[in-house]
């Protein structure tokens, strides 16, 4: 019987308005993309979900596969922003916003790549000093 309540209870915990539409981690407030080439925008959503992502007045639609993935593909997108993205599946929706498209590193290598800026010599004049706004920064 106590088995029967916990399930219960967990159902109830789960929201009935439960949002299924999702994108990869990578687009998010302050994402940078690629600029000049093809923008492919993915995530996940209900199977078979009509999917519709719209960028600084480019638009792309994809469906979702029976797992629920998706993949819109935007084209390029000259060197700018800020942008707002916006992705609508059905009744939800996701915005993302200051979206700029630059140039995009990968950065790969041993321990010493995760030196951070606080743990250099004069870290507090360094960090007082700084002035570039424009950087961007995902950990992988």
């Amino acid at each position: 019987m106590k088995s029967v309540l916990v399930v219960l209870l967990l159902c109830m915990a789960v929201p009935a308005s439960a949002q299924s539409l999702n994108l990869s981690k990578l687009y998010a407030d302050g994402a940078v993309v690629q600029r000049d080439v093809a923008l492919p925008v993915f995530g996940h959503a209900l199977p078979g979900a009509a999917v519709e992502v719209t960028l600084a007045g480019m638009r792309a639609e994809a469906t979702a596969d029976a797992s629920g993935r998706w993949v819109a593909q935007l084209p390029a997108l000259p060197a700018g922003g800020p942008h707002t993205m916006t992705v609508v599946s059905g009744e939800e929706s996701l915005t993302v916003t200051d979206v700029h498209a630059g140039d995009v590193w990968l950065a790969s290598g041993q321990s010493n790549m995760e030196w951070t800026v606080a743990s250099s010599a004069n870290a507090a004049a360094e960090v007082s000093a700084a002035n570039d706004p424009m950087i961007r920064h995902f950990k992988v």
